[in-house]
């Protein structure tokens, strides 16, 4: 249908070409035998000037038909040929692997397709200059990326819920042992940059074994649940609270007022002993402690020290201002987990006190 485009380039660069043309018959050497489209435009208007057969179907055009490419395209893709494709054909002489959508006249609607292009700019002068561009489907190319885009999609959507069950409680939908430990440090970090106090309530129900032992475990379990959501209702949306294991749970929160953390404790125990679960009478008893409790933290390092007479032995010293950065955030991380630590066992010991008591009680002291 045409003539094949002269080759550019240097004259190394048309031997070789030669070269290489010289291995084929002259038959596939046309332009129609491709499957791409080929054809050039000018510069100024992008009017199509020449095309192999492939071009006028791929556009549903007679073959002739004269047309600017722009007149092929989408709004989006015309902008991109404005805006990017031929300033850099410009700039460089060449573009290559530039995405773009020709939208084609339908029956009822127009049709686009996604195609990939590259393009040379020819220039001479003793002619105007010429643009020729290589236009291939994209459409499996599009496909093939929806899928990886749809896979990356479901493993992220996977790996999210993996990451959702490995922090929950998979019974009452509260957070678990190790989720709570990470949040109840980050909230103990958060209470020393704010200057505030923490508190730690540890909540225990009481003869839940009897539960289990007269009623079977799925009315255990049904208590669990609605101890859990009387606990949600019960604190604020960013108190951290845990279901720790078996009947025992635990909150931690950064008190507006002094008071109340013990008036949290009192208002789950009365919310627990007033209304019956599943028809039975139920009591639980709090251990609480706070942060404001415990000696003033100061941070130190532990290093070993060598001793020629006695051999190694540890020693604490405490970290100076112009230690390292690494050293500094070790040095609070061990910090914080001390208190944490510190926290959980005086909640503990409250909390069996609460227990030896008498059972449905607050202990804060002692």
């Amino acid at each position: 249908m045409i003539t094949p485009f002269e080759p550019s380039g240097d004259a190394g660069g048309r031997a070789v070409g030669q070269m290489a043309l010289s291995q084929v018959t002259p038959d596939s050497l046309s332009p129609d035998a491709f499957i791409g489209a080929l054809f050039s435009t000018s510069l100024h208007g992008l009017q199509v000037l020449q095309a192999n057969s492939y071009f006028y179907q791929l556009c549903q055009l007679a073959p002739d038909t004269p047309v600017a490419l722009s007149a092929l395209m989408t709004p989006a893709a015309n902008i991109m040929l404005d805006s990017y494709v031929l300033p850099l054909l410009l700039n460089q002489g060449g573009c290559e692997e530039i995405q773009l959508t020709l939208q084609l006249a339908g029956r009822d609607a127009p049709r686009r397709l996604p195609v990939l292009v590259n393009a040379r700019l020819q220039r001479d002068d003793s002619a105007e200059p010429r643009i020729y561009w290589l236009m291939t489907l994209a459409t499996q190319r599009d496909s093939l990326y929806q899928q990886l885009v749809d896979l990356r999609n479901a493993l992220e959507a996977k790996a999210e819920r993996l990451e959702q069950l490995s922090q929950t409680d998979e019974l009452t939908g509260m957070l678990n042992r190790r989720a709570f430990n990470s949040r109840a440090l980050a909230l103990l970090n958060q209470r020393q940059r704010q200057g505030c106090d923490a508190v730690f309530l540890l909540l225990d129900i009481d003869f839940f074994k009897r539960i289990n032992d007269s009623f079977g475990h799925d009315v255990g379990d049904r208590v669990l649940v609605e101890v859990a959501q009387r606990l949600k209702t019960s604190c604020r949306s960013h108190d951290v609270l845990a279901r720790i294991g078996g009947e025992e749970f635990a909150v931690m929160l950064l008190p507006e007022q002094p008071a109340q953390g013990l008036l949290l404790a009192e208002k789950i125990r009365r919310l627990i002993a007033e209304r019956p679960i599943n028809g039975l009478p139920l009591t639980i008893s709090i251990g609480i402690a706070c942060a404001a409790e415990l000696t003033p933290p100061t941070l130190t390092i532990s290093i070993m020290q060598a001793d020629d007479a006695v051999g190694a032995s540890s020693a604490e010293h405490t970290l100076p201002d112009t230690a390292h950065p690494d050293a500094r955030h070790l040095a609070q991380s061990q910090q914080l987990q001390s208190q944490f630590e510190q926290l959980y066992k005086l909640a503990d010991r409250r909390l069996y006190l609460a227990k030896a008591a008498g059972r449905n009680q607050v202990i804060a002291v002692g």
